[in-house]
């Protein structure tokens, strides 16, 4: 079901000038071996190319961009160090994020612990805190998504019935009303307890929170990041990227589940 909405999502957009985000999801798409697996290469491609894209956002992002990249070299130095001792199939596994997790798991003595102790710097560990990361970021397009469908849907009322409009501050979700993330200072706040908040010791917490300090609004991040400038744009671009990035996170999630390699230790 999901993959239909994908591909319906996707299908809409052939129409429309691509937006860097669309762009990027692309590229995460490509990194999907049969809704199976990972291809380790294009994957570090597509976050090195979200990076990219990130940084145009600001200063701001800086401590989150530092952590990606360190993790695509603890991935990347984790396939080279295999590949030495590897035979030619061995070799060819280690390009995918199964066969590096698996292969990593077959050293002898082991280099993880049991109870998902993992070896830092290791391919697991990289993997597991790139995903992290990028779901914070998934998190917060989520939020910023909800807050343009709400913008979109009362100008249309506005249209159609002035008389009627109302400003809303909050949508039903499962039932109850929750005040919208209006600012992307706050939607990072929220997707932040979400997701990584529960992992992060106090050091990581107030690394977190001084880079939320910093964080400028929507209105400053979109011209200068070069994102569409309208509301339906930018909606349209920031859905295409959520919905690959889904896809790609849960996958490698359950890799991580499926191996025992989830470690769910705190960092500084």
């Amino acid at each position: 079901m999901r993959s239909l909405a994908l591909a319906l999502l996707l299908a809409q957009a052939a129409g429309r000038s691509a937006g860097p985000f669309q762009s990027n999801a692309k590229q995460y798409k490509s990194c999907l071996i049969r809704g199976k697996d990972v291809d380790l290469a294009r994957f570090c491609a597509a976050t090195r190319a979200y990076c990219e894209l990130l940084h145009k956002f600001g200063r701001f992002t800086g401590p989150s961009i530092a952590n990606v990249r360190l993790c695509l070299a603890k991935i990347e130095g984790a396939q080279q160090g295999l590949a030495r001792h590897a035979t030619y199939k061995q070799r060819r596994a280690l390009r995918s994020m199964r066969g590096l997790l698996q292969a990593e798991l077959a050293l002898n003595p082991p280099i993880h612990k049991p109870g998902a102790i993992l070896l830092d710097p290791s391919g697991a560990i990289g993997l597991l805190w790139v995903r992290r990361g990028l779901q914070v970021w998934l998190e917060t397009f989520e939020e910023q998504i909800q807050v343009l469908q709400h913008r979109i849907k009362a100008s249309k009322r506005k249209k159609s019935s002035p008389a009627r409009a109302a400003t809303r501050t909050s949508w039903l979700w499962r039932g109850r009303s929750l005040p919208l993330a209006r600012t992307l200072s706050d939607q990072c706040r929220v997707a932040y307890v979400k997701t990584v908040e529960r992992f992060h010791g106090p050091v990581s917490r107030t690394a977190f929170n001084a880079a939320c300090r910093a964080t400028p609004d929507w209105d400053v991040v979109v011209p200068r990041a070069g994102l569409s400038g309208t509301d339906e744009g930018l909606c349209h671009d920031l859905r295409a990227w959520v919905a690959v990035l889904k896809e790609v996170v849960s996958l490698m999630r359950a890799i991580h589940l499926q191996l025992s390699l989830e470690d769910q230790r705190k960092s500084v």
